[in-house]
């Protein structure tokens, strides 16, 4: 009976050796990595080299550079500043001509231009719907020089101006608001003063002028 106590002991305990001892497991090789790049077909240098980015289409020049002889006369509204600017404009490019900046004509503007086309006479007013207080202002074309004088005029009449043949003298025909009385104001270009003022009876609807000043015109005071 001791026997078998001692067999079954014996047994035990190589089924408990044999549960507690860990799993052993074969090793197994690591995986090999291919790599290399796959080949394109392109040569070394080429694959090496960067791409070249696309080139930037060359800035537009702002101004034009062509004297200003070869302008020619533009106006614009400006919405920014709400006037009408006149610029000297190259007519082949479209641009102005550099360092002839705009010149403003105001919110509303009448003119008329000298027979030899070097000066442009232009009242200019203000706002853009308010027929008063209207600036008379001569622009030398050639220097492309903008002179305000002092005559200041009323009512949308100063549309119809007019240089004397010689260009010496300005005439303009305008209505006063005040006191409803139409006159024919005439300048003298030079001085930039006025030099007649005749009042009319009707509203003069068109208007030329001759070289000198009708001596039979009666002058208000």
């Amino acid at each position: 009976m001791k026997r078998n106590t001692t067999v079954i002991t014996l047994f035990l305990s190589l089924v408990l050796t044999a549960c507690a001892a860990p799993v052993q497991v074969a090793p197994q090789p690591a995986p090999q990595l291919d790599l290399q790049v796959p080949a394109t077909g392109a040569p070394e240098e080429e694959r090496a080299a960067p791409a070249h980015l696309p080139t930037q289409p060359p800035a537009q020049p702002a101004f034009s550079t062509a004297p200003l002889s070869d302008r020619i006369l533009l106006t614009s509204y400006n919405r920014e500043k709400r006037l009408t600017e006149l610029h000297a404009m190259d007519p082949a490019t479209g641009l102005d001509i550099a360092g002839y900046e705009p010149i403003s004509l105001g919110g509303s503007y009448a003119y008329a231009s000298s027979p030899d086309r070097a000066t442009l006479a232009v009242v200019a007013y203000a706002a853009e719907s308010i027929p008063w207080g209207g600036v008379l202002r001569l622009i030398d074309l050639q220097r492309w020089q903008d002179a305000a004088t002092e005559v200041t005029l009323d009512g949308w009449g100063t549309s119809r101006m007019a240089f004397t043949q010689d260009g010496t003298r300005l005439a303009i025909a305008t209505m006063h608001f005040a006191d409803k009385t139409h006159r024919i104001i005439t300048l003298d270009v030079a001085s930039q003063t006025v030099a007649a003022q005749i009042e009319l009876d009707f509203n003069a609807s068109t208007l030329s002028a001759t070289t000198k000043v009708p001596r039979h015109s009666r002058v208000a005071a």
